[in-house]
């Protein structure tokens, strides 16, 4: 049995809030991605990341390279987004920072460009 992380919880909620379709895609041995929403008449491929660690983090300093962080969940989600692309449907990684309540620590938008 897996745990949910709180990522997950919120993106079910938020799909919930919102009315949306939504399926967790069963785990197995090859990797998978999290989600199928299904958007009007199209459904999208969800793989959702949460940040909880940073080194260099405190609630009143800290210090990084740019893009790291989100460099990083990319590079965990590639096989799952892969997974998504050999359906041939659309595919979203969301990034969820856990680890700074102000939402800035490593998922600002520079971060974003930079990794990609």
């Amino acid at each position: 049995m897996t745990i949910k992380t709180e990522s997950e919880s919120i993106f079910e909620e938020f799909c919930n809030l919102n009315k949306l379709q939504w399926q967790k895609i069963p785990e197995r041995n090859l990797p998978t991605p999290d989600y199928k929403v299904t958007l009007n008449t199209q459904t999208v491929i969800f793989e959702v990341k949460q940040i909880d660690k940073g080194e260099n983090f405190t609630e009143t300093a800290g210090s990084r390279t740019v893009g790291n962080h989100v460099r990083a969940k990319i590079n965990e989600a590639r096989n799952q987004i892969k997974a998504a692309s050999r359906e041939q449907l659309p595919a979203i990684l969301l990034i969820y920072n856990n680890l700074d309540p102000m939402q800035m620590f490593g998922t600002e938008s520079h971060d974003f460009i930079t990794a990609m």
